[in-house]
C-alpha cells in the first residue's frame, strides 16, 4: 500500500485511495497468473481498506475485516472527545487537503452496502479503541452474506494473539465455506 515499505506515497487515507493499490495488486497477480480466487484480509484501518476495495473491485471474492471502524469521522470523534469540535474539524480539513481525500468518503458502512461478496467481520468484545458497536453496524449494513465473529475478552491490541488458533480456524472455515458455495453455484 502507499506509504508502506518501498511503495510511493506519503499519506494513508483509510481506503479513499488505497483501494486503487489493491486493484493494482490484483492486476499484477492476473498478469502473472498467480491468483483468481482472492480473499482480502485487513486488520484495523486495513479492514476498512479491505471493505473499501471490495466495494469497488469485483475480483475480490471474500473479505475478512478484523477490528475495522464503521465510520472514520465518528471514530475520530470518539477517540478524542476532549478535543473541541472546531479544532477537530480544522485538523480533519487540513488532513483532507494535504492527503487529498475526504473523511466522509471513507465510510466502511457505505462500502458494506456496495459489497457483493461474502464478508467475515471479526472484533474483540473489549475493544475500546474501535468498540464492538462498529462491527455490529457493519454487519447491519451488509447487502451480501456477512457474519460476525466476536472474540470474548479481546481488546484492539491483543485480539490476534488471544484467539490465534481459534481465529485462524474461523477464517479458514469461512474461506472454505464460501469457496464451496461458489463452486457449487450457490449465491450465498
Amino acid at each position: 500500500l502507499r506509504g508502506h515499505g518501498k511503495s510511493g506515497g506519503q499519506y494513508f487515507t483509510f481506503g479513499f485511495h488505497e483501494w486503487q493499490d489493491v486493484s493494482g495488486l490484483l492486476d499484477y497477480l492476473e498478469t502473472k497468473h498467480l491468483a483468481t480466487d482472492v480473499t482480502l484480509l485487513g486488520v484495523s484501518a486495513g479492514g476498512a481498506v479491505a471493505l473499501s476495495a471490495a466495494a469497488k473491485e469485483p475480483r475480490i471474492k471474500r473479505v475478512i475485516a478484523i477490528a475495522a471502524f464503521a465510520d472514520l469521522g465518528e471514530t475520530i470523534q470518539q477517540q478524542v472527545p476532549w478535543l473541541p469540535s472546531f479544532w477537530r474539524d480544522r485538523a480533519i480539513q487540513e488532513a483532507e487537503q494535504i492527503a487529498q481525500f475526504k473523511v466522509k468518503e471513507t465510510s466502511a458502512i457505505a462500502a458494506m452496502r456496495n459489497i457483493h461478496c461474502p464478508v467475515l467481520i471479526v472484533h474483540g468484545a473489549k475493544d475500546h479503541y474501535i468498540p464492538l458497536s462498529n462491527a455490529q453496524e457493519l454487519l447491519e449494513a451488509a447487502n451480501s452474506p456477512a457474519s460476525l465473529y466476536v472474540i470474548d475478552g479481546a481488546t484492539h491490541e491483543n485480539m490476534l494473539q488471544q484467539e490465534g488458533q481459534a481465529l485462524q480456524q474461523q477464517m479458514i472455515e469461512f474461506i472454505e465455506r464460501q469457496s464451496d458455495h461458489r463452486s457449487n453455484g450457490s449465491s450465498t
